[in-house]
């Protein structure tokens, strides 16, 4: 994300971009509405509306975190079976269920959601605290957050976190096809 929002800023100085940090599935709903004209969206398997299309910019296996203490936490890797009791944290959004579809699919099973974070961090920080294990892109470990997380591989989840631009099929924008040109440039380099 960082490297095709500098070249934007290097291709295209004069237009100043805003952003603002939405779930999933309230960008795609702004992006339906017109309240937004581009959404970098990282979710497993999103599907997207006919309207909108898409430019893959990452993908990254998925990962359970799980507090440090936790006695599944000292195991290389985790089955989702061995997590079906236990508490998870969930990504809120503007609706409370938004995410759990995808925990269901990913999972086998709708897992017991008892919190929800606004944010990565938030989410990381309620797992520090104990309260949970949620699920999260690997990528998330390499930046070593907190020492009383683990991030553990799940046996038999193929599923990968992806990260898209979503956009209107039908934009005109010249700065909105600009910057979209400049995703698809990135994403192929």
């Amino acid at each position: 994300m960082a490297k095709t929002l500098k070249a934007f800023r290097q291709r295209v100085p004069d237009i100043e971009l805003l952003l603002h940090e939405l779930h999933p599935h309230d960008q795609l709903e702004a992006l339906l509405e017109g309240r937004i004209q581009a959404g970098f969206i990282t979710a497993p398997g999103q599907r997207l509306p006919p309207e909108l299309t898409a430019v893959k910019v990452g993908s990254w296996p998925l990962r359970v975190a799980m507090p440090a203490g936790h006695p599944l936490a000292q195991r290389d890797r985790v089955s989702p079976s061995l997590l079906r009791e236990e508490p998870f944290i969930d990504y809120a959004g503007s609706k409370d269920e938004q995410g759990l579809p995808a925990l269901q699919r990913i999972m086998g099973f709708a897992p017991p959601i008892r919190y929800r974070g606004t944010s990565i961090m938030a989410v990381i920080s309620l797992v520090a605290a104990g309260l949970g294990a949620a699920l999260v892109p690997s990528s998330i470990a390499t930046l070593h957050l907190d020492d009383n997380v683990v991030f553990l591989p799940l046996t038999g989840v193929t599923e990968m976190m992806e990260m898209i631009v979503a956009y209107r099929r039908d934009e005109r924008a010249p700065a909105v096809r600009a910057f979209c040109e400049i995703v698809s440039g990135t994403a192929r380099a």
